[in-house]
């Protein structure tokens, strides 16, 4: 006798605030209910869901939605909803994080209240995070940052190596104390 594995079931949960005319699902769909009778239905008199279209313009691609109440709307991202429905209210010093790195994987499964280190770090795990000579305003290379991490370990003064390179001494007190760089070694 095989054991079968248990499937990931779909759910809605209604999302606060809005009288249980919308519904937020853990597959990051947001829903709409169209009453009977129109604006004066009760909420048991639900004709249809409809699911709604999502707004992708916002920086970084985050999907938004706008909700209606007392005809003004607001505009919500999509895995704020997820995430407040689901996992409770946004903890204080917290954000929202994409496991992923995907602003529009708004799954409950990749989606976590963490703190902004946590969400950094998911982005380098993702390979999403721009640093290093990469950034557009670098001045320095990583194979230029390995040559001052060598020339630091012989002993020549970061001073020194400032003037050599034209950069301020900041930036190599930075790399030698590992503040900035630390993702290059020698």
């Amino acid at each position: 006798m095989s054991e079968e594995v248990p499937r990931k079931t779909f759910q809605t949960k209604p999302i606060q605030g809005y009288g249980g005319y919308y519904r937020v699902g853990n597959d990051g769909s947001v829903w709409s209910c169209r009453k009977r009778g129109g604006a004066r239905a009760g909420p048991d008199q639900v004709d249809e869901w409809a699911r709604l279209k999502f707004d992708t313009s916002s920086p970084g691609g985050y999907q938004r939605v706008r909700l209606t109440k007392n005809k003004r709307m607001k505009a919500y991202f999509v895995h704020v909803l997820v995430l407040t429905a689901f996992r409770g209210p946004k903890p204080e010093g917290k954000e929202s994080r994409h496991l992923d790195s995907n602003s529009q994987n708004n799954n409950l499964s990749n989606l976590r209240w963490g703190t902004k280190l946590q969400n950094t770090k998911d982005r380098i795990k993702c390979g999403r995070q721009i640093r290093g000579e990469k950034h557009p305003h670098s001045r320095l290379t990583d194979k230029l940052v390995r040559w001052v991490l060598r020339q630091l370990k012989k002993g020549i003064p970061a001073y020194r190596l400032s003037v050599e390179l034209g950069i301020p001494h900041c930036a190599i007190y930075r790399i030698k104390h590992r503040r900035n760089w630390t993702h290059v070694s020698i």
